[in-house]
């Protein structure tokens, strides 16, 4: 018997693993339609990530329709921090950042890099993806455990 949601998902991986793998590749695919390549798709979802942790802006953002919060300012971030999270080479990074920007998804002063009303919006098939790749991993993982009770 399995401890761990994670050792449940690793001792029944070969049964399970294309139901996860089917929405990840499709959250992949959606990601690298809207922002050209799978690094651009990284760095811009690193910015969103850090723009969300700030929950006024996150509410704000997300809590309107269309989602969007053109009238706040998103948390930035810098062109170091996001090599640092990405395991890229600064200037693949800065190099990136300046496609992203090209697009009108983010705004860049300086070093410091943030989403643009533009960005917000874009993020809403790549934030349906994400949503259907959530409820997959957890249809899953309840599956499994609702098996893990039956004797």
């Amino acid at each position: 018997m399995a401890g761990t949601p994670e050792d449940l998902l690793a001792e029944n991986y070969s049964r399970v693993a294309a139901r996860l793998l089917e929405s990840l590749v499709e959250f992949l695919s959606v990601g690298r339609h809207a922002y050209g390549d799978l690094e651009r798709l990284l760095l811009f979802v690193i910015i969103a990530q850090r723009a969300y942790s700030d929950r006024t802006y996150s509410e704000a953002a997300l809590g309107s329709d269309p989602p969007g919060a053109a009238h706040l300012t998103p948390l930035s971030t810098n062109i170091l921090s996001l090599a640092e999270a990405a395991s890229l080479p600064r200037e693949t990074v800065r190099r990136k950042i300046n496609e992203l920007v090209d697009r009108g998804v983010v705004t860049r002063v300086g070093v410091n890099v943030a989403l643009t009303p533009l960005g917000i919006d874009s993020l809403a098939l790549a934030r349906k993806a994400l949503i259907r790749f959530t409820a997959q991993q957890h249809s899953v993982l309840a599956k499994l455990l609702a098996e893990q009770k039956t004797p």
